[in-house]
């Protein structure tokens, strides 16, 4: 929902982000855009919708690593991923997952 404040600017979304992100140092360096879709049901009263499109980075342990959110925001429901990958999926991050653990244990080894 939309509530105007004191300078006359309408929030459109508040709360938490369920996990650490990189903030912009300037104002103009936010990377958001406006997005327009066309409606699939020619019936439909409203021939398009648009969104408002806004990247954030994620703030990361260590570079190569991806943090699947499941919310958007804290105050939504968690998704259950494994309900939307499938079985090959997940043996493939598995694998990727055991391989990434190997390669690190040996440099670990090889520094020491």
């Amino acid at each position: 929902s939309g509530k105007g404040n004191e300078n006359n600017n309408l929030l459109l979304l508040n709360g938490e982000l369920p996990h650490p992100v990189h903030l912009a140092e300037d104002e103009e360096d936010i990377d958001w855009s406006v997005v327009t879709t066309t409606a699939v049901d020619s019936s439909s009263s409203s021939p398009s919708e648009r969104y408002l499109l806004i990247t954030l980075y994620k703030a990361v342990p260590m570079q190569g690593v991806f943090i699947w959110w499941r919310r958007p925001l804290m105050q939504f429901p968690e998704i259950e991923m494994d309900k939307n990958t499938n079985d090959h999926q997940q043996q493939q991050f598995r694998d990727a997952w055991e391989e990434a653990h190997k390669l690190f244990r040996e440099k670990r080894k090889n520094e020491n």
